[in-house]
């Protein structure tokens, strides 16, 4: 008989190609485990430089605005729930994406209180500031010339940084005495009006005494300076103004997430403030 011959069968190993792909799968893992550093990296960084030193972070993503740390900075009045926030809430706050409301307004601006009037008599940003859904933010400023404004700024702005758990009732107060005093239809039928010109022009006996109904010892409050509160709106108009589409500063300006609200529906809307701002 002739040699036979013998084919040699090649076995294929189970395991091999399995051993490759769990070395693959293992390799792009490690792959997108360091992008995802880097990019969470990046991102902290870009976060650094959009949030300015010396403002409370947050603040930034939340209105456009980097709100600084401290009153004498031109920091605004930030409530929720009545309740006037410390720098370290605010930054949970705006960290965790709660909705703001930012007012610019002068206690003695008639438009500002004839908006008020429209808007529930003050009611619809009563019911937002303490309801508990959003943040609201008040920049009490200078905009007209009466000096009940720079005496009442100085009494919340003081309030705020030593009392800060009566801010809320004390600016309450404040905003009701402007509502009642400081309208156009108020301007003009009080012009003969001895009562309501004398507390025009020295209404320090009108401001110690809502301070005093709120517990507050007002021979501890500094006098005010005239510019008192002068700063908030000198910072929207060089800060903020061109971004948001404003040709001139004034009061009164509602923002809501970054964005001026349309007032169109005022006075027919008595949920306007807040459906612009939830």
């Amino acid at each position: 008989m002739g040699k036979s011959s013998k084919n040699k069968v090649a076995v294929a190993n189970p395991n091999a190609g399995h051993g490759r792909t769990v070395m693959i799968i293992i390799i792009v893992a490690v792959v997108l485990a360091l992008i995802l550093v880097g990019v969470a990296i990046m991102t902290k960084k870009q976060a650094a430089v959009t949030q300015p030193d010396g403002t409370i972070p947050g603040t930034k993503t939340a209105t456009g605005y980097a709100e600084p740390q401290e009153f004498s900075q031109g920091k605004g009045l930030w409530f929720k729930s009545g309740k006037l926030l410390s720098n370290a809430e605010i930054q949970k706050e705006t960290e965790a994406g709660t909705k703001v409301l930012e007012y610019y307004f002068d206690y003695t601006c008639n438009i500002c209180n004839d908006f008020d009037e429209k808007l529930g008599n003050g009611k619809q940003l009563d019911d937002l500031v303490e309801g508990g859904k959003a943040l609201v933010v008040l920049r009490p400023t200078l905009t007209h010339a009466l000096p009940f404004a720079p005496v009442a700024n100085n009494l919340i702005l003081w309030t705020a940084e030593n009392a800060p758990d009566k801010t809320w009732a004390v600016q309450k107060d404040l905003a009701a005495y402007a509502l009642q005093n400081y309208k156009s239809a108020d301007y003009e039928k009080n012009q003969g009006n001895e009562k309501w010109t004398n507390e025009a022009q020295n209404p320090l006996p009108v401001v110690q005494k809502i301070a005093e109904k709120n517990g507050i010892d007002f021979a501890k409050v500094p006098p005010a300076a005239q510019d008192a509160g002068g700063l908030a709106i000198n910072i929207y108009a060089q800060q903020r103004m061109t971004g948001l589409g404003r040709d001139q500063a004034g009061t009164p300006l509602y923002i809501a997430n970054g964005k001026i609200v349309d007032l169109a529906n005022l006075g027919k809307d008595d949920k306007l403030l807040e459906k612009a701002t939830l």
